[in-house]
């Protein structure tokens, strides 16, 4: 199924025609080739003088071929990232039937983990190691139990104690490592790993899964620079770049540090990568623990620890082992920071992981644009959040006076250079396309002035007019006239628009009913003719004018792009900026004030002190949010303004607390950086979208700006002294409550609200900094981890036999109690999550007892019987049970994946415009033509009196000025 087009090596994917495996044929690449030709296939008109010529231009094989290859929607680009992304492919089966759920027929032919994040998450699904196509069946040949798995997942060690969320995610980062130069081999392997170099990408290294403090929020990682040297291919690692393991667990470098300030184990070796412990109670990828521990002691050995699928050894036998190594019988370590630090207070679990670099680099995805390019892409869920948070002048200059799009962009870096910018006048770029397009379709809408209305009326296009051979319906007037139902009305002319494929099929179909028309032709071929030119019209016309045109769609100048990283020593309303892209951003600006455009290019250092100047009077837009569909959303503020300040990394450095609000974390997000020009859009932006104006608008966001994760966890580790409390309590300015023996989050957050009602934001945002900043040191210094033999001190009753669904609810709640029971935070082996669950820092009851207790009851559907897991992640699941979690999880990923309601036909999602007016309805309808079409029958007027009308068209909102 591989094939060369255009120089490109393609696959050919085969189909399954039905969802249930054990009965549906398969179709490969011959099979689907024939039946694609055999639709190209119709009938022929009668009467035709058949010969080689006209033979050929009624069969261009040639044609259809290269069509298939170019549109059909099994055939793919081979993957050639690394060995794994190519064998995969080469694997893949595509369900063009039925839902996007695993089927019971699954089972030993299908891989329960491997399938692409995404919409095709479903569809495109990878073949069992068991199992093959033959004569048209998918069929099992080999039952062991790891075969029940892909290719990738079959070499992910100790999946068993993974869940599959995390494992979907780890197959397919797997399959975007870099190939390393000099390829090394995992400490820990299942044997199922192909005998090719090439499969290597990653590295082992020795890993501390603990907390860096700040450096390491929300996934963040920090490596040491003896790390980071032997990670720089092809290039050197940098922060921002991102890192993966086998076991789902993802981050992007905050930090890179010396190898002298790294934490060290008690022989003085320096650990290489940490990675924070808070997340992994509730990614429930133990696995990762699991692979940490039998890595010490294959290293301390001297072997290789191979370890097949569903085959890991016991707790017991892992204890026997580090007793055997000379390690500790618990499997962790007292770190210490520096070589000659003191030991940390809490044990670590540290020893060598296999990391890969991923193709999602900082310097990838770094972008800058003042007006060299198009600029960030800000569309209709963008505009949607300026207009809620009443930004309007910065939405004009978003969608007009900063539009790449617009008539004058490239005379607006000189006007920056030379002065104070205002916004630009009438029409926004997206009205006036929309003109054209219905000028084309032989409809005039007209903004009169002054009194800004929109009129709308029948009139014949002139501009690149195409003469019709002979007048047609209207395709948005069929059947409709300004009295009733009538004959609709008739075009003569269509205007041209080169650039859509479907005008030039047009304008053949016109010139061959023309041809037709003048010549004694046989009836049955006008006919044929002139409903084919009928037929084009009707799809240049659906072509001209979809819902998707009248969405709010710009590509803004002075913008930029580029992962984020947490920021350490930022304020709550400070912005770390790369200088690449703050030269970009403020350089006109700096050649204003200096009026040397020279300094400004070699970048001097009296440019560097005025752009610190110009940039610490500024204000930047920080929008996180435009990959998130808004069915999913959740985020409250994805626009936010910041004073900017330079950073030497290829990184935009977030406060972490505000990525809570943001709805962002530093796994590889990126965000989109965008600098308002105009006085108006300055000031707006400091009054509209500043922390402390959002948290004006939206009060409820406070809570969330506060402390959280690793932050809160140091405080909470903080106040189980009575001195710790007292310091708490002063570095609040205000008491801290500490009901449990410690604080939690509520209490953080009701101290941060108290302070805020009593003393305004500047305050309490000034605690939310001294408080964060001791919950990160508490943290850094305190060692605190997951223990590799997690749950061990902790004896769930007995399992039910039965599989009554009632009966193992009930075993849930009596496991979930006992747990709350145990509220002591210094038990080696719970403590940390204990505190971390209790204290609201992450976790929760539920994802202790899926770690320490049987997982229980999964599946219950019209398809499958109630499937129960007997085993908890920490003892490993069956490959039975882990199919039945898969089941679970795709069905509720199924489940909640239904979105269709909110999108138009084409797939646009649109912000629900009010309004009765025309441009109203048209932005509402899934066919906006007949819309409009109807209204300049009418001469219907649109006053523009609704606010998305008046912005579309680019007009300013009367009374808008910021407070």
């Amino acid at each position: 199924g591989v094939f060369i087009v255009d120089r490109e090596f393609c696959v050919v994917l085969p189909c399954a025609t039905q969802q249930n495996l054990v009965t549906a044929e398969i179709h490969c690449a011959g099979d689907q080739l024939l039946e694609y030709l055999t639709g190209c296939f119709g009938p022929a008109p009668e009467q035709l003088p058949w010969d080689a010529s006209l033979l050929q231009l009624w069969l261009p094989l040639d044609e259809w071929l290269r069509a298939f290859f170019l549109t059909h929607p099994s055939v793919v680009r081979l993957d050639t990232s690394n060995w794994l992304a190519t064998q995969t492919q080469l694997r893949r089966l595509r369900m063009t039937t039925g839902d996007q759920a695993i089927d019971p027929s699954y089972f030993g032919r299908i891989c329960p983990i491997d399938t692409p994040e995404g919409p095709e998450a479903g569809r495109l699904l990878t073949l069992a190691s068991g199992a093959t196509i033959r004569d048209g069946q998918l069929v099992i040949v080999d039952e062991r139990p790891e075969q029940i798995l892909g290719l990738a997942a079959s070499t992910i060690p100790l999946l068993e104690h993974s869940t599959v969320a995390r494992l979907l995610m780890s197959v397919n980062m797997l399959r975007e490592w870099l190939p390393p130069p000099d390829p090394e081999p995992a400490l820990v392997r299942t044997g199922n790993e192909p005998e090719s170099p090439n499969f290597w990408c990653g590295r082992n290294l020795l890993t501390a899964f603990t907390s860096w403090g700040a450096d390491t929020f929300e996934d963040a990682i920090v490596i040491s620079e003896s790390c980071a040297r032997r990670f720089a291919y092809p290039y050197p690692v940098e922060p921002g770049d991102k890192l993966s393991n086998r076991h789902g667990a993802k981050g992007v470098i905050s930090r890179i540090v010396p190898d002298a300030e790294m934490p060290h184990l008690p022989d003085g070796t320096p650990v290489e990568l940490i990675y924070p412990q808070t997340g992994l109670i509730s990614r429930l990828n133990f696995g990762q623990v699991r692979e940490a521990l039998m890595g010490r002691i294959a290293h301390a050995e001297g072997v290789l620890a191979i370890v097949p699928p569903f085959h890991a050894p016991s707790a017991g036998e892992l204890h026997e082992s580090c007793v055997r190594a000379g390690l500790r019988p618990d499997g962790m370590e007292k770190l210490t920071l520096g070589r000659d630090g003191m030991p940390l207070p809490h044990p670590s679990t540290v020893g060598w992981v296999y990391w890969g670099r991923t193709f999602h680099t900082a310097r990838a995805a770094l972008r800058a644009t003042a007006t060299e390019s198009e600029g960030q892409h800000q569309d209709e869920l963008a505009y949607v959040e300026l207009r809620d948070a009443g930004a309007f002048e910065n939405i004009r200059e978003h969608w007009n006076t900063r539009a790449a799009e617009h008539a004058d962009a490239n005379t607006l870096a000189a006007r920056v250079a030379a002065g104070p910018v205002e916004q630009s006048p009438l029409p926004s770029p997206q009205f006036a396309a929309l003109v054209s397009r219905l000028a084309t379709a032989g409809i005039k809408a007209e903004l009169v002035q002054p009194d800004q209305r929109l009129r709308f009326r029948l009139d014949r296009p002139t501009e690149n007019a195409l003469a019709l051979a002979t007048p047609v319906l209207h395709p948005w007037l069929r059947g409709w006239s300004a009295t009733g139902w009538s004959p609709a009305y008739q075009l003569t002319h269509v205007g041209g628009w080169p650039a859509l494929p479907e005008y030039p099929a047009l304008v053949d179909a016109n010139q061959r009913l023309d041809r037709l028309l003048a010549t004694e032709a046989p009836e049955s071929l006008r006919q044929h003719a002139l409903a084919d030119l009928d037929t084009c019209i009707g799809a240049y016309f659906d072509a001209l004018l979809t819902p998707g045109h009248l969405l709010f769609d710009a590509h803004v100048h002075w913008s930029g792009r580029a992962v984020i990283t947490p920021g350490t020593g930022l304020h709550l309303d400070q912005v770390g900026l790369p200088n690449e892209l703050a030269w970009t951003l403020f350089g006109a600006a700096v050649e204003r004030e200096l009026g040397d455009a020279d300094a400004v290019a070699s970048r001097t250092d009296e440019a560097a002190r005025v752009l610190e100047v110009v940039m610490a009077h500024a204000w930047v837009l920080i929008y996180h949010g435009g990959d998130i569909h808004p069915f999913y959303a959740t985020v409250d503020a994805p626009f936010l303004a910041f004073h900017p300040v330079c950073s030497p990394d290829r990184v935009v450095r977030l406060h972490p607390q505000v990525c809570n609000i943001m709805n962002a974390d530093f796994d590889g997000d990126e965000v989109e950086i965008f600098l308002p020009l105009t006085e108006a859009g300055q000031t707006e932006a400091g009054a509209r979208l500043s922390v402390a104006a959002t948290i004006s608008r939206l009060p409820q966001l406070l809570k969330r700006l506060a402390p959280a994760q690793l932050a809160i966890w140091g405080l909470a580790e903080l106040s189980r002294t009575a001195a710790g409390r007292q310091e708490l309590n002063v570095l609040a300015g205000t008491d801290v409550a500490a009901s449990k023996g410690f604080v939690d989050k509520q209490a953080v957050a009701e101290a941060v609200q108290h302070v805020f009602e009593r003393d305004g934001f500047a305050a309490a945002a000034a605690t939310i900094e001294r408080l964060a900043q001791r919950g990160f040191e508490v943290s850094r210094t305190s060692g605190a981890s997951m223990s590799p033999f997690f749950g061990e001190s902790f004896m769930p009753p007995s399992a039910p036999e039965s599989g009554d669904p009632a009966t193992w609810y009930a075993y849930a709640g009596e496991v979930h109690e006992l747990i709350r029971a145990r509220a002591d935070v210094a038990d080696p082996n719970l403590g940390v999550q204990i505190l971390s669950t209790w204290s609201g820092a992450r976790g929760n009851v539920h994802l202790i007892a899926q770690h320490i207790a049987p997982v229980g009851l999964q599946a219950v559907t019209g398809r499958c019987p109630p499937l129960i897991v007997r085993h908890g992640y920490c003892a490993g699941l069956n490959p039975q049970e882990l199919f039945a979690v898969a089941i679970a999880y795709w069905m509720a990923w199924t489940e909640t994946g239904m979105f269709a309601d909110q999108l138009h036909p084409d797939g646009h999602w649109i912000s629900g415009a009010e309004g009765f007016r025309v441009l109203a309805r048209a932005r509402r309808s899934p066919s906006p033509g007949i819309v409009f079409a109807r209204a300049a029958v009418t001469a219907e007027e649109d006053p523009l009196t609704n606010v998305d009308s008046r912005l579309f068209v680019g007009l300013p909102i009367p009374n808008s000025k910021p407070e």
